[in-house]
C-alpha cells in the first residue's frame, strides 16, 4: 500500500536493503573487533582475564543478538537502514513494529536468514512482495521513510531504472 492509505510506504528496493545490510555487517564486525582486542589485551591476567572473557562474551552475544531487535523496536531501523533512508514497519498498519515482533524479526534475521547460504535473504527474489524470510515471519515490511524526501541514492536508482526501461530517466517510480 502507498503511504497515507493506512499501510506502509513504498517498499525499499533490493539494492538499498543490501547496502543497509552491508553497513550493519561492517558495524557489528567492528564491534566484534573491539571486543576481541580488549579480550586479547586482558588474557594475561589470570582471574581478571577469565572474568573479562565472560563479560566480553556476554557483551559480544548482546551485540550480536540485541542490536537488531533493539534497533527495530526503538528506532524502526538499524544504523544501515537509517543511512539508507528506510525503516521497518508493521506490514498491515504501516506503524511501528511491536517489540515482540521486533525480537522475532531480529532473531530470525540473525540466526535463520543467514544460514544455508543466506536462504532467508535470497527469499526476497522468490517472494511476490519482495520480502525476506524474516519479514514474513515477523509480519514486517521495509519501506522508505518519507515518499516526498527519498534519499539521493534512491533517486539515482529511479534514474537508472528509467534509462533501462525506456522512460528516458524519469524520476518517478512505478508502484511497488
Amino acid at each position: 500500500m502507498e503511504k497515507g492509505t493506512g499501510g506502509p510506504g513504498s517498499p525499499a528496493e533490493v539494492p538499498v536493503r543490501f547496502l543497509a545490510l552491508t553497513i550493519d555487517g561492517i558495524l557489528v564486525g567492528a564491534m566484534w573487533v573491539v571486543i576481541s582486542l580488549v579480550a586479547s589485551a586482558l588474557r594475561g591476567a589470570p582471574v581478571l582475564g577469565i572474568l573479562a572473557w565472560v563479560v566480553l562474551a556476554l557483551a559480544g552475544a548482546l551485540v550480536s543478538v540485541g542490536y537488531l531487535p533493539y534497533s527495530y523496536a526503538r528506532y524502526q531501523a538499524t544504523v544501515g537502514k537509517s543511512l539508507m533512508g528506510v525503516k521497518v514497519v508493521d506490514e498491515i498498519s504501516g506503524g511501528r513494529l511491536p517489540p515482540d515482533r521486533a525480537v522475532i524479526r531480529g532473531i530470525v534475521q540473525a540466526f535463520i536468514s543467514g544460514v544455508f547460504f543466506g536462504f532467508g535473504y535470497w527469499w526476497i527474489f522468490l517472494d511476490p512482495e519482495r520480502k525476506t524470510l524474516h519479514d514474513r515471519m515477523a509480519g514486517s515490511s521495509v519501506v522508505y521513510r518519507d515518499e516526498a524526501d527519498r534519499p539521493p541514492h534512491a533517486l539515482m536508482l529511479d534514474h537508472l531504472r528509467g534509462l533501462f526501461s525506456g522512460r528516458g530517466g524519469e524520476n518517478g517510480r512505478q508502484g511497488g
